[in-house]
């Protein structure tokens, strides 16, 4: 059903919000008037709704309230999706959404729903009073149009294929990239052919160098390269296994004093 296109869309905002990100490219739907209905309590059409869509009265409040206040009271939305209209709408619907977001935005129902929506009633309701403000006569709806004209292009809810155009915009700045600095592609190809170049001469000197002796890595200063061999083999040093010398006390030079008594103790005796 029409009227309830716009209570649809709230109920999968609510299940979805990451999907508020392009929620303002897209059109309203159709059923504002329910939408707005349902979010100030309305039990009549609360009742139909909930039959319909197997939800209860305070799910389909709060996904309402949650529409309102992310679509049409967004800081990016103009007066007409303030007030839940375009600019095909009446004066008499523009009116009545109006007063039905008046209504919503009373202090006594925005009290029920919790601090957050509470502290944020006054910008809300400034929003709404400056866009009625903007449209409520025929003189201001007519400045305001010329003021702020029509956005080309602006889709449908149904038909918003606003991806496919993205990968376009790579290609294009990279070919402007490549047309603004054309001299670093020869660069890359010159360096990569030098070492294409290079490669074969490194081969080379690595397979002469495997293929010398030991030998001739090994320099030799050039006045002892005929005198002596390359490798000159050392003499293994053999140690005597001697029993050491007993040391008397005569062959000690410069004895001290107490050495000295000690000898002549020795031949007095």
């Amino acid at each position: 059903m029409a009227g309830f296109d716009a209570l649809d869309a709230a109920l999968a905002l609510l299940k979805d919000p990451v999907s508020v990100r392009g929620l303002h490219r897209k059109a309203l739907p159709e059923g504002i008037p329910v939408l707005l209905a349902a979010a100030i309590g309305d039990e009549e059409v609360l009742a139909v709704a909930a039959r319909r869509a197997g939800k209860t009265h305070d799910v389909l409040q709060e996904a309402a309230s949650f529409y309102v206040e992310q679509s049409l009271l967004s800081p990016s939305s103009d007066s007409y999706r303030v007030l839940g209209g375009t600019r095909a709408s009446t004066h008499d619907e523009l009116r009545r959404n109006m007063a039905l977001l008046m209504r919503w935005l009373h202090p006594d129902l925005q009290a029920l729903r919790g601090t957050a929506a509470a502290a944020n009633r006054e910008v809300f309701s400034t929003r709404v009073t400056n866009a009625w403000g903007d449209l409520k006569t025929d003189e201001r709806r007519e400045s305001y149009d010329r003021q702020h004209p029509a956005a080309p292009g602006f889709a449908p809810a149904a038909a918003t294929p606003a991806a496919p155009a993205a990968p376009s915009v790579a290609p294009a700045a990279s070919a402007a990239k490549t047309a603004a600095s054309p001299s670093r592609k020869p660069k890359r190809a010159a360096s990569a052919t030098a070492k294409e170049t290079a490669k074969p001469a490194k081969r080379a000197a690595a397979r002469k160098r495997a293929a010398k002796p030991a030998s001739e890595e090994i320099r030799i200063p050039p006045s002892d390269a005929a005198s002596r061999p390359l490798f000159e083999p050392q003499p293994l040093i053999h140690r005597e296994h001697r029993r050491p010398r007993v040391l008397g006390v005569r062959r000690i030079e410069g004895a001290s004093l107490w050495v000295r008594l000690l000898t002549l103790f020795r031949g007095a005796t």
